[in-house]
């Protein structure tokens, strides 16, 4: 992020399509890793102006346009999001990276029917496009969050061979492997498959305060693992952590998610004072969830309250 704001500063007007969009993405890329929602805001609109350019060509107006998807998703305004992803998909159809954004957006809301045909068009733009490495570690994080977000365990061995495949690649980069890692490990929790847990989640730990793209924050997967480990108190300090992140970054999907995830872990303990935060979170996430339309979080929340009022 900060060899991104450099490069933005050097940059001139006679600079090359890539030399002036590449700093700007990356320092989007880089805020929305580390919750600076404002600096990535400030740098998206200028990146689309960039990106609109006759002279800009398609595979860098493609890039340009992304975060024009993703800071929607990561604040909840889907309407601005799809709207974004359609002029985006117009573009370019079989871009990875836009179908993932369409695919949360979609289950994120309940439209499960929608969500599978964009599904199913991201999973055919990677088979068309197996090379592209950078993405597969995305594509295997949105598999395995359409799926918890359902409960329906589709497409996860899909998921795991091409995140399995991206560790095996020669010399792959760090970002590359800390998504594909993030895949498995969030694998390896909907399977309750604790060694695995312990294996992957291990390697995120020196991430915390930082989301994953814009499916999962570090902090509520490392609750997730440790959840999954059987450690409730390991799991609630990183529940906390990741509510603190996502309150200061403003991420409300993501910090709806993360009440609801604390409170499972609070039911389990069922420790003194438990219950009664758990209802806490609950509340705040439903809040949240219906505000947003984030139907399936909803009904996910109001299924828990009833089991505390029983």
């Amino acid at each position: 992020m900060d060899n991104g704001l450099r490069a933005i500063q050097l940059a001139t007007d006679n600079e090359n399509a890539y030399s002036e969009v590449l700093p700007r993405w990356w320092t989007i890329v880089g805020s929305q890793h580390l919750g600076n929602l404002e600096l990535a805001l400030a740098h998206a609109l200028p990146l689309r102006a960039l990106a609109e350019r006759r002279s800009t060509p398609l595979l860098l107006a493609s890039i340009g346009n992304v975060p024009l998807v993703s800071l929607p998703c990561l604040m909840g305004d889907w309407q601005e999001g799809r709207g974004n992803s359609d002029r985006n998909l117009e573009m370019s159809p079989v871009s990875q990276a836009p179908l993932g954004l369409r695919v949360l957006m979609e289950y994120e809301t309940g439209a499960f029917d929608q969500g599978e045909i964009y599904l199913e068009r991201l999973l055919e733009a990677m088979r068309l496009a197996p090379g592209q490495s950078f993405t597969t570690g995305r594509t295997s994080m949105v598999i395995l969050t359409a799926a918890r977000i359902t409960g329906v365990p589709k497409h996860l061995d899909v998921a795991e061979s091409i995140a399995k495949s991206t560790l095996l690649t020669q010399s792959v980069p760090p970002l590359l492997a800390l998504y594909a890692k993030a895949a498995l490990a969030m694998l390896a929790v909907h399977r309750g498959d604790q060694s695995a847990v312990a294996e992957y989640s291990s390697s995120l730990l020196k991430q915390c305060s930082t989301m994953l793209w814009t499916t999962i924050s570090v902090d509520r997967l490392l609750g997730l693992s440790y959840q999954t480990m059987e450690n409730p108190d390991q799991a609630a300090a990183h529940f906390e952590d990741a509510l603190a992140f996502c309150r200061r970054a403003g991420y409300r999907p993501e910090l709806a998610w993360s009440c609801c995830d604390y409170a499972d872990t609070l039911l389990a303990r069922n420790g003194e004072g438990d219950i009664a935060k758990a209802a806490s979170l609950l509340d705040e996430s439903l809040a949240i969830a219906t505000e947003l339309g984030m139907r399936p979080l909803m009904e996910r929340v109001s299924a828990r309250q009833q089991r505390i009022e029983t």
